[in-house]
């Protein structure tokens, strides 16, 4: 049994070329994201996370990366990097704290992308890059190797950072 149209032709039909489909991913990306905005995601993240990073560079470090992070690899790098980012300028934090929890968003944000395909576009045309060439490789064969390989990577990272930025401006 044919099914009545073709799922390439009709994802053809909805974005012509390249760019127009970046263009409508981006634009409703950021729709996604001012609408969970507007519905208080942001507000109680704020609320949990901002009494637990005040005052601790490594606190903020690898909280505010870790939830990135872990955002990163639920649902995509870059509307996971937006929460961060409109959750951190509603918390009030000193000027270090957040400049570390920034740093730490986009690195959070970077690395916890990696350890599923759908973490970044990068990876899914990987894997449909591997998978033209004949190469075997399943999501669980991808996730068996970056569910070891990620989390001590993004730790390591992000207490690095902390101690780095503590070296640094050491009044802190």
């Amino acid at each position: 049994m044919q099914p009545l149209f073709e799922i390439d032709s009709a994802f053809r039909l909805l974005c012509p070329t390249q760019l127009i489909c970046r263009l409508i991913f981006a634009f409703a990306m950021y729709i996604i994201i001012y609408g969970l905005y507007n519905i208080g995601l942001t507000k109680g993240l704020v609320q949990v996370f901002e009494p637990l990073v005040t005052g601790s560079l490594t606190n903020a470090s690898i909280l505010i990366g870790g939830l990135v992070s872990s955002m990163s690899t639920l649902v995509n790098n870059h509307p996971a990097l937006m929460i961060g980012t409109t959750t951190l300028t509603e918390m009030n934090l000193d000027s270090l704290t957040l400049k570390i929890a920034y740093l730490a968003s986009v690195i959070g944000s970077d690395i916890g992308s990696l350890i599923l395909p759908i973490g970044t576009l990068a990876s899914l045309i990987w894997m449909n890059l591997v998978r033209k060439a004949k190469v075997k490789i399943s999501w669980m064969d991808y996730v068996k190797v970056t569910i070891v390989i990620t989390p001590p990577v993004l730790l390591f990272t992000l207490i690095l950072l902390a101690l780095w930025v503590g070296w640094i401006f050491p009044m802190h």
